[in-house]
């Protein structure tokens, strides 16, 4: 458990780091592809493109994030420090709501970009808003099945009798 609290910051700064890159990647991609000037001259967005391109970027970063960055810690770190990333996006998510503050909300949308997909389908399927917020606060916990499991502690030795000898 001290390694866990030595290393809780390593899930929220991926997370809003990924969030990031993935919302820069979003409007490059989504400009590129999902948006799209009709005969008349008005523009338009293709929802359907727009939601596969947040599905390729929140499977690239789960994978990324995965495989590349928390391979090597162990799934009761990742739990505890995606637990301390759950807090956090529900105290900024909350604070963002409740206060309407510009920067705050435009932050949070930007530094939890990566999982915006979940938001999406769930806004489809008509999930409520608060049920919908705290899946999306939970997405840091696909991280922790690909951390290494915990040794389990070893077993002690007999000592050696002089019969085995």
């Amino acid at each position: 458990m001290k390694e866990a609290k030595r290393a809780w910051w390593r899930v929220p700064v991926f997370c809003v780091l990924a969030g990031q890159v993935c919302f820069r990647l979003e409007l490059a991609l989504g400009r590129r592809f999902a948006i799209i000037r009709l005969s008349d001259g008005s523009v338009s967005v293709n929802n359907e493109r727009w939601l596969l391109i947040s599905a390729a970027l929140f499977a690239a970063t789960v994978l990324a994030g995965g495989l590349l960055f928390f391979r090597k810690r162990t799934r009761g770190e990742l739990l505890f420090s995606a637990g301390v990333m759950f807090v956090l996006c529900a105290v900024w998510g909350l604070a963002a709501q409740l206060t309407q503050i510009g920067w705050l909300s435009i932050g949070y949308s930007e530094s939890m970009a990566w999982c915006d997909v979940i938001s999406q389908l769930l806004y489809r399927w008509n999930v409520n808003q608060w049920a919908s917020a705290i899946v999306f606060w939970a997405a840091p916990f696909l991280f922790v099945p690909f951390g290494r499991r915990e040794k389990a502690a070893e077993e002690p030795t007999a000592p050696a009798s002089a019969e085995d000898s």
